[in-house]
């Protein structure tokens, strides 16, 4: 093979790896931005439903029901964990598992494209 083929193949390679890395690096972004707004909406209905204990905490201690409101508030608080698992697996976005794994790959991606850029060099 002739050195300007092998340059034109090292060209066409690094290209591709380019463009895989761009599409890569937006979806990352968007599942970046997606996972950001799940979360604030999680943090949210977190400080609702921790307003709401307090006030039946509140209540309960006056009323003398105080354990009845912490087993209603965990039972709330489940639900809600559940419904944000439920949520994440609905929309389709990634859980931090997944992220960690991908997160991987790019580093194993990005290793292998500097290997091939020492071997054309």
């Amino acid at each position: 093979m002739s050195v300007s083929k092998k340059d034109e193949v090292i060209s066409t390679v690094n290209a591709r790896v380019e463009s895989a890395r761009a599409e890569l690096k937006s979806a990352v972004e968007k599942l970046q931005a997606s996972a950001k707004t799940f979360a604030e909406k999680v943090e949210a209905n977190r400080q609702s439903l921790r307003e709401e204990f307090n006030k039946v905490s509140e209540k309960a201690r006056a009323e003398g029901f105080a354990a009845t409101a912490k087993t209603a508030t965990e039972s709330a608080t489940a639900s809600v964990k559940e419904l944000a698992t439920r949520a994440v697996t609905v929309l389709g976005l990634a859980s931090n598992d997944d992220l960690t794994a991908l997160n991987k790959k790019i580093d194993s991606l990005s290793r292998k494209l500097k290997k091939l850029e020492k071997a054309a060099a």
